[in-house]
Formats: structure tokens, sequence, C-alpha cells
């Protein structure tokens, strides 16, 4: 009764719980701000362009990658699993769940997703890569990484219907329950005015209710998934709970339907290009009527 309490208490400050307050305090000691002030050199870095945000969704799949070759593009968490990764030169990418930051490259469940996190990396020699503060020493410590420069951002404020602040990377930022909002988010800062969204379909918290049964896990990811990854994902499914993946669930719909009214008020047009899915927070085009139109 007292934790919820507080955590009430500080969701009225602007945090989305009470742990998220130390990342507050974080992100204004000496050495972390200096390492968020870096982030300044995005700002508005592409002003007035377009770009391709790619989830791991299965419409992902049928995406010709090279057909984005000379767009700007963000890719997110594995997406080296795709066989076709390569023909893609993303050039950002970006980390957001803090469950990868847990994996242990001595597991060779883990040691294998680690992999294709690394393989990232060859997609250009200049990519740039994003993650959570809280992720710096994992990163250091992984010596599968030790050749990855990482541009850090800290999260925990509450975000919220009318929300006001400004999209900043250099100072706090919002939680949010998928990558594909740090992305948004993050694109926005460095100025881009059109965001289109692929491989999106928000169906990964079926994976809750249907992992049990064998079902194929197609419904949730683009990429095949091998059965090292089916187990750690299984992993996480008993330590979240199907109640905590039903809610998060819900909470990925409302939280773009929040990014959907900051975009419009900042002059931000957000195009949903994913083939199917259930995400109707922003107008709909098809990939191919975008291209043509370029």
């Amino acid at each position: 009764m007292f934790k919820k309490v507080v955590d009430k208490f500080y969701v009225l400050l602007g945090y989305r719980r009470s742990n998220k307050l130390k990342r507050f305090l974080n992100s204004n000691k000496k050495e972390n701000k200096q390492i968020l002030k870096c982030n300044a050199k995005f700002y508005n870095l592409h002003k007035g362009k377009r770009c391709f945000i790619i989830g791991n969704g299965p419409s992902a799949k049928n995406i010709n990658f090279q057909d984005l070759k000379n767009e700007y593009t963000f890719t997110v968490n594995q997406f080296a699993r795709f066989e076709n990764y390569k023909d893609l030169n993303s050039n950002y990418h970006v980390f957001s769940d803090e469950r990868l930051f847990a994996l242990d490259e001595n597991n060779p469940d883990d040691r294998e997703a680690l992999t294709y996190l690394a393989k990232i990396a060859d997609l250009r020699p200049k990519v740039q890569f994003f993650s959570k503060l809280c992720s710096k020493n994992f990163f250091e410590n992984a010596s599968i990484f030790k050749d990855i420069d990482i541009n850090y951002y800290i999260d925990g404020l509450v975000f919220h219907d009318g929300y006001e602040l400004d999209c900043d990377i250099t100072k706090q930022i919002p939680w949010f329950p998928t990558c594909i909002d740090y992305c948004i988010f993050i694109a926005m800062y460095m100025g881009f005015t059109e965001i289109y969204l692929l491989g999106c379909e928000c169906t990964g918290f079926l994976r809750a209710t249907m992992f049990d049964k064998n079902i194929n896990d197609n419904i949730s990811y683009g990429y095949n998934v091998s059965d090292n990854e089916k187990r750690r994902i299984e992993r996480q499914f008993k330590m979240c709970g199907i109640a905590d993946e039903l809610e998060i669930g819900a909470k990925v719909l409302k939280y773009y339907d929040y990014l959907a009214k900051m975009a419009k008020r900042d002059g931000v047009r957000i195009v949903n290009c994913t083939d199917g899915g259930i995400l109707e927070s922003f107008e709909r085009m098809s990939l191919d009527d975008v291209l043509k139109k370029s």
C-alpha cells in the first residue's frame, strides 16, 4: 500500500514511478549531463526531411529494403535477424528494451541475441546508436560491443495526453512502452517533419496469450524466431506475467495517440505504412504510394 502511495506521489511530480526518480537524479549528475549534452549535435540535423522507422513486426518481412537504401531510416533492437538486413543502410539504430541489457553472453540463448544485436554495426560503419543510459555498463562490459559507440538518453518522465514539453534528448525524456516511440521522439528532435512507420502491427502483446500454445510466433515478428530466442522470450513472460504484458499492450496504443497529438502540435506528419496491424493513431498510406510521390 505504501509503495502505491509513493508511486502516485511521484507520478504527480512527473515521474513514471518512484524508482524513475533515480533517472532524474542521474540526469543531473555532472558527468551524465555532459553525456546528454552530446546529443545536441542531432538537433534539427535533418530539418524538413523525411525518415522511415522500421519495426520488427510481421509485415516487415515483405519490405524490399533496397527501396529504402537512399532514405533516412531507423531500425530497432534485433533487426539483424532479418535475412536481408544488409540490404538496408540504416542511419540510426535504437535500443530500449531493458530486458536486453540483462543478457548474459555466457548463456547460449542470450549469446545468440547479443550476436544479432552486434550485427547491426555491419549495416554501415557510421550508423548511430541510441540507448538508455542505464545500459551504459552493459555495452561497455559486453565484449561484442567494444567497437560500437552509443548515444545515450535518460527516460522516466510520465507521457500523457497534452504533454507540453518539447522533444529534447539533451534532457530527461518520457518513458515509452515501445522502441518505435523512442524512435519517433528522437526523429522529431532531429527535425524530421515526415515520419513513416513500417512493421508496426502493435500485436506483440498477443504473444502473452498464445506463446504457451505453441502458436507460430510470426504474429509478433517478421523474422524467424529460433529455438534459443523462443526460450529467452518464454523466460521473459514468466518474469512479467500475462497481466503485465496485456497492460503494456494497452499503453502501446494509448501512447501512440499521445504522440499523434504531439506531432500535430509540432507540425510533424506521421504516416503508418504498415501492411495490416491494429495501429490506427496515424493516417495510413501504402509504402508504394509514398515512394511514387518522391
